[in-house]
């Protein structure tokens, strides 16, 4: 029988997630002891952690094995079950066509020679791999439908803590869950992501890990189903009182509304905008160009215009423009029904989707009376709660305009109008603008004076 004098022992385990390497460390003791026993020498020790075969997935320590026996490397491989080397019929016929060029022997600690050179030797090499690949499958299997039932259950499945809630999420953190309802407000006031961040940072809050937040990860808490206390799995719904509810799913879908609405930027900065950057039209293109900003002058005297994005032409000064669209929508929110404004379309429609509305909400009201008079079953209160509350949240989206109504109540409530607008923020008024109207930016026909002719902006009220 021919010794290997150069052998390599391979080691393999799939998962490894405290990282201790305790199963590759036995692994490779037993096969040192099997090259003990053999009198093979041994060259070196390759070792994948953590790496499946059976995900397919490149293993760095297997590419080196093979590289190692086509160049003559090694003269023999030792490993502590076959299915350590491979679990895919396509890795294993490889490693067979490399062995049986080179002549390298393998042996494993629990199966013995697995010998290459033989048809029987081949066969059974397979028929290990074929078993192995059923047991990872079989596994996978198991694994999935574990985790659906977790999720089904409502059961904590692991990962870092989510923030607003204890290690486990059955219990929420309170200066967290308070600071996370603030921000579902603050969205539905008007107020943007970056303004949410630095309120946080002011108030010293960082994420479960101890960093700074930033505009992406805040988005990502507030679209968290896990806040209104549903468990998702594979991307839907799977229970909807899995975990203590920081708001409630009304709020919630409202918010995600506007977070995930077309064309919203995941991340900008506030900072220096002017009311209709982006938001006016170009009168002279009259194809849906929008005004941008742009300075012009000396740099001891600059002037902010808007121009049109797709040219230099249309300047006007930012300031005058600004201010004669503020007072015009300010005058519009003076009138007596300037609240209707928070309703889509008008008559017959409004009156017939606030009478749904209301339907639906006093249906909600109805089923909590039939579940504590024990006329519903739990289940049936369920069933029934959950197709109410998704027709309800249908009617509101057609009724409503998302995130429009709390920046309006605050504004038309106030004693003074004026001051009140002025102590918005730049992405709420910006809001009221695009509910009550549309700008666009004339071209002033040449031989008028220079100064601002507020005839040259149109105003096209929406509502």
């Amino acid at each position: 029988m021919k010794h290997a004098k150069n052998a390599v022992i391979y080691c393999r385990i799939s998962s490894d997630p405290g990282g201790e390497g305790l199963g590759v460390t036995r692994q490779q003791e037993d096969c040192e002891a099997l090259a003990t026993k053999l009198g093979w020498g041994v060259a070196t020790v390759i070792i994948d952690n953590d790496r499946s075969a059976y995900s397919g997935r490149k293993r760095p320590g297997y590419t080196q094995l093979l590289q190692g026996l086509r160049d003559g490397t090694f003269d023999g491989v030792l490993a502590w079950h076959s299915d350590r080397l491979h679990r895919r019929p396509m890795e294993l016929e490889e490693y067979i066509h490399v062995c049986q060029a080179q002549g390298v022997r393998t042996h494993t600690v629990k199966g013995g020679e697995v010998d290459l050179a033989t048809p029987e030797g081949m066969l059974r090499a397979g028929m290990l791999g074929q078993i192995a690949r059923y047991e990872s499958a079989h596994k996978s299997d198991r694994l999935v439908r574990q985790e659906q039932q977790a999720a089904e259950q409502g059961k904590w499945r692991g990962g870092p803590r989510p923030f607003g809630y204890q290690a486990g999420a059955q219990e929420l953190e309170p200066v967290e869950a308070d600071a996370v309802r603030r921000a579902y407000d603050m969205v539905l006031e008007g107020h943007t992501l970056a303004s949410i961040v630095r309120d946080w940072e002011a108030r010293s809050l960082k994420t479960t890990r101890g960093n700074t937040f930033t505009t992406l990860q805040l988005r990502a808490i507030l679209l968290r189903e896990k806040n209104y206390g549903a468990s998702i799995y594979r991307g839907e719904v799977v229970k909807t009182d899995a975990f203590p509810a920081i708001i409630s799913e009304d709020k919630f879908s409202t918010v995600k509304a506007i977070l995930t609405a077309p064309g919203r930027r995941l991340n900008s900065s506030t900072k220096g905008r002017w009311l209709l950057a982006g938001l006016a039209l170009c009168g002279r293109c009259n194809d849906g160009s929008k005004m941008i900003t742009a300075a012009v002058g000396t740099p001891a005297k600059k002037i902010n215009t808007y121009r049109c994005a797709t040219g230099k032409h249309m300047g006007r000064r930012v300031e005058y423009v600004d201010k004669f669209v503020t007072d015009l929508l300010l005058h519009r929110m003076s009138l007596p029904d300037a609240a209707q404004v928070v309703h889509k379309g008008s008559g017959k429609d409004v009156e017939a989707l606030r009478s749904k509305v209301d339907s639906l909400r006093a249906k909600l009201d109805e089923y909590a009376l039939l579940l504590a008079d024990d006329v519903m079953t739990p289940l049936q209160f369920r069933e029934a709660n959950s197709v109410t509350k998704d027709r309800l949240q249908a009617a509101e989206r057609e009724l409503y305009h998302p995130g429009a109504s709390p920046v309006l109540e605050r504004l038309l409530g106030a004693p003074d109008l004026r001051k009140e607008w002025d102590s918005l923020e730049w992405a709420q008024k910006r809001s009221m603008v695009r509910l009550y109207m549309s700008v666009t930016i004339l071209p002033v026909p040449k031989g008028l004076p220079p100064a601002f002719d507020p005839r040259f902006v149109d105003v096209h009220w929406l509502t």
